[in-house]
């Protein structure tokens, strides 16, 4: 059963967000935290399918793969090589294939902001990563 917003809630009635989970055990144990000296990947192919649609980056090993809705490459990937975290390329949101969920944490905001930068050219506005 699903409840409403509060009213003083800034999501409009009908309407749902995604919570990113906060408390994600894998975080700490596969992501040192350390961007590579080459930033992190925002463009390029699936290393899996050669797609270019709509990639992840594995934030362990930096591999670009390729979403399920596409090929389904990074949660092979995530399979076979334990590698549980990705960052979107589309939005950079960033997934948690153990936990099944998005996440959000300290450890991942210079992931974050290196992809922006490179992606954009710029900071965010607002530091809204």
């Amino acid at each position: 059963m699903t409840t409403p917003p509060p009213s003083s809630s800034p999501i409009p009635p009908g309407a749902f967000a995604v919570v990113p989970k906060k408390d994600c055990p894998h975080v700490t144990a596969f992501i040192s935290g350390v961007v590579p000296d080459g930033g992190v990947p925002v463009e390029g192919s699936c290393v899996g399918c050669r797609d270019r649609s709509e990639n992840w980056v594995c934030l362990t090993c930096f591999n670009l793969n390729c979403a399920r809705a596409v090929n389904g490459c990074s949660i092979g990937h995530a399979e076979q090589s334990s590698h549980p975290i990705v960052l979107s390329l589309s939005d950079l949101s960033v997934w948690c294939y153990g936990c099944d969920e998005y996440i959000s944490h300290e450890v991942l905001f210079p992931f974050k902001l290196a992809a922006y930068r490179r992606k954009f050219g710029e900071n965010p506005p607002n530091n809204i990563i």
